[in-house]
């Protein structure tokens, strides 16, 4: 099946120029004017006030209580209460529905008013939707089984990553990292969640996507960010001027399993062979060195001495470098790097950086073998 833009992404796209949110022939000559994507913007506004409290009380929700409801509804209508205490009822299929598109809205307004964190909030209320659909019939059949959704859901996917690879805050302290490492780690893994949990099935999906590159270049790009983040935040506790509390450890352990868990699901789509063919095709990943400049960046970690006696962050760490060294080790990536910069003028930079990654990994097999 291949993806295509549909042509209500593509009255978003009337307020952003992005890759893959442009109309598309007569849809796109319709919703070609920013001011009638703003008209239908202020028309929906009274609309999202109402989804934004919906979404803010249903995400709150455990996957175990979001099916009890649902198994209780009747007409796929739940029952729920309102803020002045009062009887309040959710239309499930119109809320499911709009739920992606609703999303774009608000990460198109990101930076004037919306924030990173209902953004995370409704990307995970996403992926608990999707796990609970095959368990309901009727919400299998509207999130699901609708093409038009799924196109939908695949556009937030791409978008949500294109902001994340770009999006770039000075505190690295407080909340942000949290937000940024969770956000990225869960638009990964509503592919699996939403789309596919056999990865072969997945990469098909992927690379039927007329944008299948851009996806790749954001992927990998926004969890590059991710570690930087990381390697900011371990750099600030090695100073005098900053003392890592309890909470500060127990906040870092959970940036770094976020990382985890992104650079997993990249691990494993790589794996696939097609996906690496394709990959080797990329322009920024390969010939501009976007994978060794993630892989040197990892290497690079290293636990401050106030965070020494955090196992969890450490062995976290040390993961981290053993699934990017995994990815580099191939055969498939070194011998393309070296046969890409061979008669380049970049030649000695990039040999530099590609024996520092290969010296890493033996290093790395030294000590597994020892342990």
């Amino acid at each position: 099946m291949v993806w295509l833009i549909c042509s209500s992404t593509a009255e978003l796209g009337s307020c952003w120029n992005s890759p893959w949110l442009t109309g598309h022939g007569a849809a796109g000559a319709r919703h070609g004017s920013p001011a009638m994507g703003a008209e239908a913007a202020v028309e929906e506004g009274l609309q999202m006030i109402d989804m934004i409290s919906v979404i803010e009380d249903l995400s709150g929700l455990t996957t175990r209580e979001l099916s009890e409801m649902l198994k209780e509804s009747e007409s796929f209508v739940l029952q729920s209460k309102a803020d002045d205490g009062g009887p309040k009822q959710v239309d499930m299929e119109k809320l499911v529905s709009s739920l992606p598109l609703h999303l774009l809205a608000v990460c198109l307004d990101l930076g004037r008013g919306s924030d990173l964190t209902y953004v995370l909030r409704g990307m995970r209320f996403l992926h608990s939707l999707s796990e609970l659909a095959t368990r309901h019939t009727r919400l299998e059949q509207v999130l699901l089984d609708d093409v038009k959704l799924s196109e939908q859901v695949m556009d937030l996917i791409f978008f949500v990553l294109s902001i994340l690879s770009h999006w770039k805050k000075e505190n690295h302290l407080g909340a942000y990292p949290f937000i940024h490492t969770s956000l990225v780690a869960a638009s990964l893994h509503l592919l699996t969640s939403y789309f596919s949990s056999q990865w072969h099935e997945l990469v098909h999906i992927l690379l039927a996507h007329p944008k299948v590159d851009i996806f790749m270049d954001v992927a990998f790009d926004s969890l590059h960010e991710d570690m930087r983040i990381l390697s900011v935040r371990l750099s600030t506790y090695d100073t005098k001027a900053f003392s890592a509390g309890p909470f500060d450890s127990q906040l870092t352990h959970f940036i770094c399993q976020q990382c985890e868990a992104s650079l997993q699901f990249l691990l494993l789509l790589c794996q696939q062979k097609l996906f690496r063919d394709r990959i080797l095709k990329n322009k920024e990943l390969c010939r501009n060195g976007g994978i060794l400049s993630l892989s040197l960046t990892i290497l690079k970690l290293g636990v401050p001495e106030c965070l020494e006696g955090s196992m969890d962050i450490a062995s976290s760490i040390s993961r981290l470098k053993a699934k990017i060294l995994s990815l580099v080790s191939w055969s498939w990536v070194l011998n393309h790097y070296f046969t890409l910069f061979k008669s380049s003028t970049t030649t000695v930079y990039y040999v530099h950086n590609i024996e520092l990654v290969t010296n890493a990994w033996y290093e790395h097999s030294l000590v597994a073998t020892t342990v």
